[in-house]
């Protein structure tokens, strides 16, 4: 089977960077041809996946996006394949990868009509959510979470039989191993952190839009007996505005830059704080799960529903509150116990449920789709 995958651009950091190199290395494992179409791409590319590169020239993002697009179907014409899959928005996909929450509704919550009205790029990128998710469309959906699926359902009435939930696309490798206090006593001591330090950890490549300052200000509430003891571990593109935060708060803060993996940061940690601003899933709070490290997250982060079910952390649901980000951290960090506690919680459930079936899923619709039977 011939499959084609469009992303905008590739970058080894991204989330959904990472979901698309793993759907494209099981389809190459199952023997299929995968070409990715990108405007750019960033970082090694194995052998075996095709990488074609699409650079129609715009003076915004959002033109580019649509010649983009145009770009790829004349491509396409040229050198068919069985399936598309995209993992941007765009007409004539056969599968979307939905990995972003509803763009029109959210531009609705901001602005006014006549602002949408008169914005080029929010007129450009409904339409292009709206070519997938319009009832007339004839494109499959993949969704990460539920609620995903009854945002967009909702706002632009997609049919049920157009749409499926596909199961979290955790790294394998990020699972807990039998040495992990080895590990994590290694790490620690590669970092000159001894083990009374409380190591928090933050993680995404956009860390403001993660929530990042809100955990600086929250390390910066914390009563002093413990603001002595506490290490901010910052993993993401680093940010001028994010540092200078940072240096009003006395607290050790360390901007660790981008990682290839974040495997040990999570056995180093005690505890993940990710109060995103968006986050339609969230595969680092699955991960750190499965590492055993405690969470807490705003409601708004799909995965945030498996903190809850594991009773591993704390979720803050509705508005952010800035007061309640900090009562949650000071609980958790004034009982060592409770966090070890909560550690066994979470690699209790983590070691019961099915956190790395994504990319097999995906592929096994595509393969029914190629076969005529989806």
């Amino acid at each position: 089977m011939k499959i084609a995958i469009s992303i905008l651009k590739y970058f080894p950091h991204g989330g959904l960077q990472r979901d698309f190199m793993r759907i494209a290395e099981e389809a190459n494992s199952r023997g299929h041809s995968v070409t990715v179409y990108t405007t750019a791409w960033k970082g090694e590319c194995p052998n075996w996946l095709k990488v074609q590169i699409l650079n129609p020239f715009a003076f915004s993002n959002h033109g580019k996006a649509v010649l983009f697009h145009k770009a790829l179907h004349k491509e396409l014409e040229k050198n068919p394949c069985d399936v598309l899959l995209g993992m941007c928005r765009g007409p004539g996909l056969d599968f979307y990868f939905s990995g972003d929450d509803c763009f029109a509704l959210n531009q609705q919550k901001k602005h006014s009509a006549l602002f949408r009205w008169v914005s080029p790029r929010i007129r450009t990128f409904t339409e292009m959510e709206r070519a997938i998710f319009a009832p007339e469309s004839k494109t499959k959906i993949l969704h990460l979470v539920e609620q995903q699926k009854k945002q967009f359902t909702e706002f632009y009435g997609t049919p049920d039989e157009r749409q499926y939930i596909i199961p979290p696309g955790m790294n394998p490798e990020c699972k807990r191993p039998d040495n992990a206090e080895e590990l994590r006593a290694a790490f620690r001591e590669k970092l000159g952190l001894s083990e009374d330090r409380l190591v928090l950890l933050c993680v995404g490549a956009n860390l403001k839009l993660k929530g990042a300052d809100r955990v600086i200000r929250a390390a910066g509430a914390m009563p002093k007996i413990l603001k002595e003891k506490i290490t901010l571990l910052l993993i993401g593109k680093k940010d001028r505005e994010l540092e200078h935060l940072a240096k009003t708060v006395p607290v050790e803060i360390r901007f660790e830059g981008m990682q290839d993996s974040v495997f040990s940061y999570y056995l180093a940690a005690d505890l993940m704080i990710h109060p995103a601003r968006s986050e339609a899933a969230g595969s680092v709070l699955i991960e750190a799960l499965s590492c055993g490290l405690p969470v807490i997250c705003t409601g708004l982060c799909g995965f945030s529903t498996y903190v809850q079910e594991a009773g591993a952390g704390h979720v803050l649901y509705g508005e952010f509150q800035q007061d309640e980000l900090n009562a949650a951290m000071e609980s958790l960090l004034a009982d060592r116990d409770n966090l070890k506690y909560l550690s066994r919680e979470a690699l209790d459930y983590t070691q019961h449920t099915n956190l790395t079936g994504r990319a097999s899923a995906v592929v096994d619709l595509l393969e029914e789709y190629s076969h005529g039977t989806r």
